[in-house]
């Protein structure tokens, strides 16, 4: 995908603490031929609001991730 692409694509993170989830959701989504890029792939809320790519456009968040942090909290964080 080319520079003025990226820009003007969607760019996408998903939160997921398995793997297997990640890797297929990110291969389904990312499609730069309709705009959407799928930029940050991780396993933990912390990881997304610390990886350099962050803020972005959609967040695909799994609502049962194990880590002590309200589902109300990180939605209003994204806000």
């Amino acid at each position: 995908m080319g520079r003025s692409q990226l820009k003007t694509a969607i760019r996408v993170a998903i939160v997921d603490d398995h793997r297997l989830v990640l890797d297929g959701l990110s291969a389904r989504l990312h499609d730069p031929s309709r705009g959407i890029a799928v930029v940050i792939a991780v396993t933990s809320w912390a990881a997304l609001v610390t990886h350099p790519k962050f803020p972005v456009d959609v967040v695909v968040l799994d609502l049962h991730l194990e880590d002590g942090i309200p589902v109300g909290t990180k939605l209003r964080a994204l806000g």
